[in-house]
């Protein structure tokens, strides 16, 4: 046998033994690793529709807490009052809720109020027969003892599976004492599945574990579920996997057991992808030359299989900072260089996105607050000015009046930080003077933070002004004192500093140009490394739970970056924290004093109709009031689906709509358009405690329509109104 025989036939024999060893190695590793990649798709399927259910009960807790807390629900329960049941529980209460059953009962366990309602026929049902035994005083259900408890979860109420949630009934302010429980119920029945399985895109279904014999899968499934596991999956036939995960009351006693169904495309594609590459590997073996395959193995499959496996590491393990190796033929140096940059950027990416969802969710907490206290400074503001307007000008009440007055446009700036830090909308910067803006609040800073804190101040001269709003600009370093007052709770020194500085075109965080720089120093515990990088993330907080809610630095970051600057942090653990504000400087611009009032000439008065939709009972008894006492007549009601009803059942034709944007059911704009249907040529004021530009991104409105922005004083608003109606 000539050498080329031998050399064909070794390699020959080698390339087949490669072959068999890579159907090995393929079955064991490959298609296994399709496997794995099916199950745990599969229990993100499960978790996804565990999710849903979670979303749903969290849903109701919201909406009974709604009514739980609410003066008017904490009087029914004592006063059993027939108006709150015609006004509250009616049968829109159910349809617009989605739930089945309410439930108003004492904390002795008796039923003030209980109705069960089908949505799909629109018509009340009986109660459950077996309702009352979960009401007891001492259950889950009523026996609250803590005015914030809640309790949800799944009931199941003749032989029926319900998502069920408890509040306790409280007042509107959150006090006590406990008067009972507020529990409403949605059906977890055959349609609200079908309608989980259409929200997470899933094939779902529930089978009782009470109610008969489980099918034989569900049965296998049944012992591992109750031993703890949080899903169970099992194959049920060559194209169809299912995830098993046991639902349990709110006892804590298992009585359903939900399946997801899912087709095995990913391993089913896995083994067609494994198969075509067995095929092709033995026509390469036909077709190759021993040489030709030494060669690739050395120069193409050796590197490009080290690749490969750095790469199925990084994938293991997240690949967070580590990178894979440059090295091979200069193919394989630029192929790994395009990977550890795309690590790179995905890193990058990662990382802005959470910063970008944590912010997020504290501008919509932000925005929230805002829109109530807007509401809240409206009725004082309002009240206030009515005050004013009837004392004397001797009568030393009306001094006390005019600081209440003073107070709530102080609190109208605080809601109007608020918003702008919740919607992203920017606010009017100005040139505002660094140093003046310190020396300002020297005063309050010192009464804020003790005796037993000192404060040195090196203001630099040539500072100069900056570009922001006063009133942020007041509360970022409002808020970065008091951490670090918080960081010297046996005193020290704080020190507050001015400089000037440009940053050069090689900033990550900055644009170039020149900026001033404002610290906030102290010598207290300092930071440590590991909470370093977390110091601005929202709602974080290394104090005690109960004693700091995490939104301080979190909130002076936000308007910080907001307005094209930076904050810095430098610590170190027992020595001391600084924080460096970095600041676009107004340069060749002086500060501008801003707009410090405003008088609103012309007529206010008129006797036309106004029909005022206004869902807060104190703004709306306030705006009726004002309006009324210049001559208008007007009709008060507390929402949309009401005045729609004034409108068609009485045939009104009033002059002017004066509504709220963002109200339960309908916004503010349907509202008009509606009405105008009913009345042509309807003349619309909007008002809303949430900006314009939230307004028009939320609830629809139009450019160029008449909007009243809350807190307002009564002139203003008749103001508005005179300006409309006479456009």
């Amino acid at each position: 046998m000539t050498l080329r025989r031998k050399t064909y036939l070794t390699f020959g024999l080698a390339f087949f033994m490669a072959i068999v060893l890579v159907v090995v190695v393929s079955e064991t590793v490959l298609i296994q690793g399709f496997r794995r990649l099916e199950e745990e798709e599969t229990r993100e399927s499960v978790e996804r529709v565990l999710r849903a259910i979670d979303a749903e009960i969290t849903e109701l807790h919201r909406e009974a807490g709604d009514y739980s807390v609410w003066d008017d629900t904490y009087a029914f329960v004592a006063e059993h009052g027939q108006s709150y049941i015609d006004t509250n529980l009616v049968d829109s209460f159910f349809t617009v809720l989605a739930v089945n059953l309410v439930a108003v009962v004492r904390t002795n366990g008796d039923v003030v109020y209980g109705r069960a309602f089908d949505l799909q026929e629109n018509r009340s049902l009986p109660l459950p027969a077996d309702l009352g035994s979960h009401l007891e005083a001492a259950g889950p259900l009523v026996g609250h003892r803590d005015p914030e408890a809640m309790i949800g979860g799944l009931l199941v109420l003749g032989g029926k599976a319900f998502l069920v949630s408890s509040r306790p009934i409280v007042d509107s302010n959150g006090g006590g004492p406990v008067r009972g429980a507020f529990i409403l119920a949605r059906a977890l029945d055959a349609r609200n599945v079908t309608g989980l399985g259409v929200l997470t895109h899933l094939s779902v279904n529930l089978s009782s574990v009470e109610g008969g014999p489980l099918p034989a899968d569900y049965q296998a499934s049944l012992p591992v579920l109750e031993n703890g596991a949080r899903a169970v999956i099992r194959l049920l036939d060559d194209t169809t996997v299912a995830g098993y995960a046991l639902l349990r009351d709110i006892y804590g006693r298992p009585q359903f057991v939900l399946r997801v169904d899912l087709p095995r495309s990913a391993y089913q594609q896995g083994l067609a992808t494994t198969r075509f590459f067995l095929v092709v590997l033995a026509g390469l073996a036909a077709v190759v030359l021993m040489s030709a395959g030494l060669i690739f193995e050395r120069l193409v499959l050796a590197p490009l299989g080290r690749l490969g496996l750095e790469v199925r590491a990084l994938a293991a393990d997240g690949g967070q900072g580590r990178r894979v190796k440059e090295q091979g033929g200069p193919e394989f140096v630029s192929l790994a260089h395009t990977i550890n940059r795309a690590l790179d950027a995905r890193e990058e990416a990662e990382t802005q996105l959470r910063q970008s969802q944590k912010m997020e969710a504290l501008g919509s907490l932000a925005g929230g607050i805002a829109h109530d206290f807007n509401n809240l400074l409206t009725v004082i503001d309002g009240h206030s000015s009515l005050l004013v307007d009837s004392l004397d000008e001797d009568d030393p009440r009306r001094q006390d009046a005019r600081m209440i007055r003073e107070a709530a446009k102080k609190g109208s700036s605080v809601a109007r930080q608020l918003l702008a830090f919740s919607s992203h909308d920017r606010p009017a910067w100005r040139p505002v003077d660094l140093n003046a803006v310190v020396r300002g609040m020297e005063d309050l800073l010192g009464r804020l933070i003790g005796e037993n804190i000192t404060v040195v101040s090196n203001l630099h001269a040539g500072t100069g002004c900056v570009m922001t709003d006063k009133g942020q600009l007041e509360q970022v370093i409002l808020n970065l004192v008091l951490n670090a007052r918080e960081a010297m709770p046996r005193g020290g020194r704080l020190f507050l500093e001015t400089a000037n500085v440009v940053v050069e075109g090689d900033s990550e965080r900055l644009d170039p140009g020149a900026y001033a720089v404002l610290s906030v120093g102290d010598t207290g515990v300092g930071i440590s490394e590991e909470t370093l990088g977390r110091v601005f993330d929202p709602f974080y907080s290394t104090k005690p739970v109960g004693e700091g809610r995490g939104l301080g630095l979190a909130s002076a970051y936000g308007i910080v970056t907001r307005q094209g600057g930076d904050i810095a942090v430098e610590s170190e653990v027992g020595k001391g924290t600084v924080f460096k504000v970095y600041l676009r400087k107004a340069a060749g611009q002086r500060e501008d004093p801003g707009h410090h009032g405003e008088v609103l000439d012309g007529a206010i008065s008129g006797s036309e109709t106004v029909l005022l939709v206004e869902d807060d009972l104190g703004v709306l008894n306030l705006a009726a009031r004002v309006l009324r006492q210049q001559g208008y007549q007007v009709l008060a009601v507390t929402g949309p689906e009401h005045a729609l009803r004034l409108l068609e059942d009485e045939s009104l034709a009033p002059d002017i709509l004066v509504t709220d944007v963002l109200m339960p059911g309908m916004t503010g704009v349907e509202l008009a358009e509606k009405a105008a249907g009913v009345v042509p040529g309807l003349r619309t004021l909007f008002m809303s405690g949430y900006s314009a530009g939230t307004v028009a991104a939320r609830g629809g409105l139009k450019p160029g329509s008449a909007f009243l922005e809350k807190p307002f004083i009564p002139r203003r608003l008749l103001a508005q109104v005179r300006a409309v109606l006479d456009a």
